[in-house]
């Protein structure tokens, strides 16, 4: 099992504030804050296509601390062989943690 998590440090440094991104035809903009006593991050996304064709949803991501990820994988039957903090940002900390997982006893 693969998958990845943003850590505490995404959540304090990407989410909040509202980009804005664009290319011919095209924008983006991302209304981002983090709630740190309810864990939830939310992003209201607008998407705008030249024409007037676009959309508006709503993103909602929970914070997991490390423990409660590990406690879940070894209620699932798992046990983690890597967990690696990484950036998806060229020069940036890291903000998201890959975690790998096997089944126990394999």
């Amino acid at each position: 099992l693969v998958f990845d998590v943003t850590n505490a440090n995404g959540f304090s440094r990407w989410w909040r504030g509202r980009p804005r991104f664009g290319g011919s035809g095209w924008g983006l903009t991302i209304d981002m804050r983090f709630d740190p006593l309810g864990k939830v991050g939310l992003a209201d996304v607008e998407i705008t296509r030249q024409g007037g064709a676009g959309g508006r949803f709503r993103l909602a991501e929970r914070y997991f601390p490390p423990e409660q990820i590990e406690d879940a994988l070894e209620a699932s039957g798992f046990r983690t062989v890597v967990q690696q903090p990484w950036s998806p940002f060229d020069g940036d900390s890291p903000g998201k943690t890959w975690w790998v997982a096997r089944l126990a006893g394999s």
